[in-house]
């Protein structure tokens, strides 16, 4: 992202809970639990749809996290990334 442009993010499982988490530039893992710092957004709650925007204040490559944090089989899903630039 570069600086003042807008990341909307959202996904949708059908029978599966799941997290969203939009991690900073300069991330090497995002299961370090002392760089939980560098986690700019966490969506809301947990459940079947979730959402995150973010508006970026710098520039870099960002890592955004999926985790199903119920486990189940294979569920059909829909994925929504989309970078809007300032303005």
């Amino acid at each position: 992202l570069r600086r003042g442009e807008r990341l909307f993010a959202s996904f949708t499982a059908s029978g599966a809970e799941t997290a969203f988490a939009l991690w900073a530039p300069g991330t090497r893992s995002v299961d370090d639990l002392g760089r939980q710092d560098l986690r700019l957004r966490l969506s809301r709650g947990l459940g079947a749809v979730e959402r995150l925007a973010y508006t970026e204040v710098s520039e870099g490559w960002h890592y955004l996290q999926l985790r199903v944090t119920v486990p189940v089989g294979p569920v059909p899903y829909r994925l929504s990334v989309v970078r809007k630039p300032r303005g």
